[in-house]
């Protein structure tokens, strides 16, 4: 197995959700993103909606465009069932306790692309997503690389990877 095997990024994710949940805590997104897992933007968004979609995490919002977007993310009784009792995910537990190690970030290699953010084709969509009890209206940016559009929070393009660099 390596770092960024699909079975060991999901059994991060999923452990990291179930800790949060068992402490009362409310995850940061920084730390479970593809940042903090040292992977592309487009493989973590792939991994979060395989997630999404089979119900072993809730509180994301994954729109038509594939894009990611974390309101108030929680593991599921059956994402707890799937990461106690999946081989796979059992397998990338013990590689990652058998590999301990800081896991990389994009910023680590020498070739980090960067961009800037550009007004998106269209400025007036805008989305607001009610859920848990709040609101939260987020809208988009293009990237300048790549011509994706981004949702507004995003530290880096979903399509290329390129990381935002100033405003």
């Amino acid at each position: 197995m390596e770092r960024n095997d699909m079975h060991v990024v999901m059994c991060q994710i999923l452990d990291y959700l179930y800790g949060c949940l068992k402490d009362g805590a409310d995850p940061a997104n920084s730390e479970w993103d593809a940042v903090a897992l040292g992977i592309p933007e487009s493989y973590w968004s792939d991994i979060v909606i395989e997630l999404v979609e089979h119900n072993y995490i809730k509180g994301v919002m994954v729109n038509s465009a594939s894009m990611v977007m974390p309101i108030k993310p929680q593991i599921t009784l059956e994402g707890v069932s799937y990461a106690q009792g999946d081989k796979l995910i059992v397998q990338a537990r013990e590689w990652l306790t058998e590999n301990a190690s800081p896991t990389p970030t994009q910023d680590a290699t020498p070739e980090t692309r960067t961009c800037h953010r550009l007004p998106a084709d269209n400025y007036d969509e805008m989305c607001i997503v009610r859920s848990h009890g709040y609101e939260r209206e987020f809208g988009y940016w293009k990237c300048s690389e790549c011509g994706t559009n981004c949702f507004e929070g995003a530290r880096y393009c979903m399509n290329c990877g390129a990381k935002v660099v100033g405003e």
